[in-house]
């Protein structure tokens, strides 16, 4: 979060996660978030969720697991 702040950006923490894997998917306008023990599926997740929201390029950002 500090860094984040120090960019001049609002940043807001959407999710939080132990012993598993995230994900952050977006386009231009919209992003979408996974979580789920797998990092493949959670990366799906990310991308369903930001095209559900009403991505239309959706890609992936990051993606990593705390195990």
């Amino acid at each position: 979060m500090a860094a984040c702040a120090q960019r001049g950006k609002e940043c807001v923490l959407r999710t939080a996660f132990n012993k598993q894997c995230g994900a952050l998917a977006a386009d231009r306008n919209f992003t979408g978030l996974g979580v789920s023990a797998d990092q493949r599926e959670a990366l799906q997740k990310a991308l369903d969720e930001c095209k559900k929201a009403g991505g239309t390029r959706c890609v992936p950002h990051i993606s990593f697991c705390s195990f």
